[in-house]
């Protein structure tokens, strides 16, 4: 059996980066993981082409539904593909993209908004995002080589692990924090600066 060479890091930051991306450039806009992002490019031309704001908000919807999956999968191929140690820095590049696309997205937004109307940072997103669908159908193979049945008993009895778990705690507290101030800070973003 041939084995497919190890996706590239660069790949998988970019899908994480698209769902960021798109979540923050409006501030001032596999077969799971393609239909994801499939779904992302269909919110992103509605929203484009949008005829009213409930129209804008069902794309924004489809958008958002498509672009997670990238930000699960591109971790859980991270995890299938490489040991311990490639997977930290794997990871750590993967986190970087999520910090830098929602650091950067909105001042890229409303340049876009301001030089041509708002409707150019739909054009940039599917632009951006069939690229990443283009590069994720041509370059990324399957991942998941140990396929695992679904078992909803082992599921619950491994989350009541983990919510007993005081590092697990201590983890989900601090990105919640992180996550809280993060939020907290694009949200007054527009009114500050």
């Amino acid at each position: 059996m041939t084995r497919n060479p190890a996706p590239s890091l660069a790949l998988l930051s970019a899908i994480t980066a698209l769902a960021f991306c798109a979540l923050h450039m409006v501030v001032p806009a596999l077969p799971v993981l393609v239909a994801g992002l499939g779904l992302f490019l269909a919110g992103t031309v509605l929203c484009a082409s949008a005829w009213s704001l409930a129209a804008l908000i069902v794309g924004r919807l489809l958008q958002a539904l498509g672009a997670c999956a990238g930000i699960v999968l591109s971790r859980a191929i991270i995890r299938d593909v490489y040991d311990r140690e490639m997977a930290a820095r794997g990871l750590a590049l993967v986190m970087m993209a999520m910090t830098l696309a929602p650091a950067i997205s909105p001042a890229l937004g409303a340049y876009l908004a301001e030089w041509f109307d708002w409707r150019a940072i739909f054009v940039l997103l599917g632009a951006l995002g069939a690229v990443v669908f283009a590069a994720t159908v041509i370059r990324l193979a399957e991942t998941n080589r140990h396929p695992a049945s679904l078992d909803v008993a082992g599921m619950a009895r491994s989350y009541a692990l983990l919510l007993r778990s005081p590092g697990f705690g201590g983890f989900v507290l601090c990105s919640a924090c992180t996550s809280a101030s993060w939020f907290t800070f694009i949200a007054a973003a527009p009114q500050l600066l």
